[in-house]
């Protein structure tokens, strides 16, 4: 497997504190900015969760993913 550069791997998580270009960017790059909206749809699932129970992931899972425990 090859080995990623230090300068590089804000590729890998949006972390540009590890980018190249850190010091003189103007705005969060793609990668940023979806890392930083899972953060927060992670956030907001698990909170959800948390308040229904559990139902919130039974209602993601049936609606997105097409799983049904029925018939």
């Amino acid at each position: 497997m090859e080995r990623i550069e230090q300068n590089e791997q804000w590729k890998l998580q949006g972390d540009c504190t590890k980018c190249r270009r850190n010091n003189y960017c103007s705005k969060p790059c793609t990668r940023c900015n979806r890392a930083a909206r899972a953060r927060l749809n992670r956030l907001v699932a698990t909170t959800m969760d948390r308040m229904t129970g559990g139902a919130m992931t039974d209602i993601i899972e049936k609606s997105v993913y097409g799983i049904y425990g029925g018939k």
